[in-house]
């Protein structure tokens, strides 16, 4: 792992993330929020490193996820954010999540990048049409995505 240009550790990369983005302001949230018992609680949190690498993955996913997992993805960290924030950590849902993650994360990794991602693309060359509806629809069937 490396921040730029240079390689570091992964604490190294938080300190340094730390840093700079606490001198920028990057990372504070004031929220009042509503707890298990039923009161409101203020809260005033701090974490410009964590913002920073969250901001970092949702870019990557914006442009790595398909629309509807990316409406999948964000539906289920809500329920796993609440099931956490409930305190219910050993419920099997939970596990289930962590699971089906551990799942689509090893067949992610198993398939390459676009092209246009890794930055090989051709440009001059003309792009293939897309594929008509029905074709997609087949593809889907046979395990594929849209």
């Amino acid at each position: 792992m490396g921040l730029n240009g240079r390689r570091l550790s992964a604490v190294e990369i938080f300190d340094q993330l730390n840093a700079t983005g606490g001198r920028h302001g990057i990372g504070r949230a004031d929220i009042v929020e509503n707890r298990l018992v039923g009161m409101k609680s203020r809260g005033v949190y701090e974490t410009p490193a964590g913002t920073i690498i969250r901001r970092a993955h949702q870019a990557l996913e914006s442009i790595c996820l398909d629309k509807y997992t990316m409406r999948y993805k964000d539906f289920i960290a809500v329920k796993y954010a609440e099931l956490v924030y409930n305190g219910l950590w050993f419920c099997q849902l939970r596990e289930a999540l962590d699971a089906f993650v551990r799942t689509t994360q090893r067949q992610r990794h198993r398939h390459r990048a676009p092209q246009a991602v890794q930055g090989q693309r051709d440009h001059g060359r003309p792009q293939e049409p897309a594929q008509p509806l029905p074709r997609r629809l087949r593809l889907v069937r046979r395990g594929g995505c849209l």
